[in-house]
């Protein structure tokens, strides 16, 4: 599979593994099992399959997790067997890019109703470059916050209320990096997402919000 490293802080680095394929991807599962079992901890992160690392607004991610960016359609296989396995994050994006939100919702359903543990899954979702804007991207946001439907028996577990855990900026070259950032803080808001961030920005796409007097994104994938 491809890798690549992502530098958490100073004090760790976070890998995501991207699939080359679904055929790969139990033998990838188990060894990245093996792997995180075997890690240690660190200051802002605790290590194991049930490990979270802390964002910059408080909230939790775990560090184990599966991105659907290659896995077409074999997504609901995908995230199905990573679900079984452990795994309770799933990192998707809009229909633009990844195109398989739906997919990633009807697995996560399923496994909420098979699930007797009460169980919830850390679902990532991004806005593409073309939504960019204040209401482009509310629109965006409307199309993958009903893609997912992640509503699954919330009476059973009020974690599974269909909000997102965290929305993404996927990249800052869509322009209108403001006026987005605030349309993703009114959703904030309003509670339809716990967490947003970017997604490759650099310093400074990062010192324009700061420089605009707005809050630094809680993570930066």
């Amino acid at each position: 599979g491809n890798e690549k490293k992502k530098k958490h802080s100073d004090r760790c680095t976070v890998m995501t593994i991207v699939p080359c394929s679904s055929e790969c991807l139990p033998v990838m599962a188990t060894l990245l099992l093996l792997l995180i079992r075997a890690s240690t901890t660190y200051a802002n992160f605790t290590s194991g399959i049930d490990g979270v690392v802390s964002l910059l607004d408080g909230h939790v991610l775990p560090v184990v997790g599966l991105g659907v960016a290659l896995t077409e359609d074999a997504t609901f296989n995908a995230v199905t067997y990573a679900l079984s396995v452990g795994y309770r994050l799933i990192d998707t994006a809009a229909e633009e890019s990844y195109g398989n939100e739906d997919q990633v919702g009807h697995a996560i359903r399923k496994f909420y109703d098979n699930d007797t543990d009460g169980s919830s899954v850390y679902v990532t979702t991004k806005l593409w470059d073309s939504d960019h804007g204040f209401w482009e991207t509310l629109h965006a946001f409307d199309e993958s916050f009903f893609a997912l439907n992640l509503t699954a028996h919330p009476e059973s577990n009020p974690a599974r209320n269909g909000t997102i855990d965290l929305y993404l900026m996927h990249s800052p070259f869509g322009g209108h990096i403001v006026e987005t950032w605030d349309a993703m803080l009114y959703l904030r808001s309003k509670n339809y997402v716990n967490s947003v961030g970017v997604s490759n920005f650099g310093i400074p796409h990062l010192r324009l919000l700061r420089d605009h007097g707005r809050p630094l994104p809680a993570g930066n994938q």
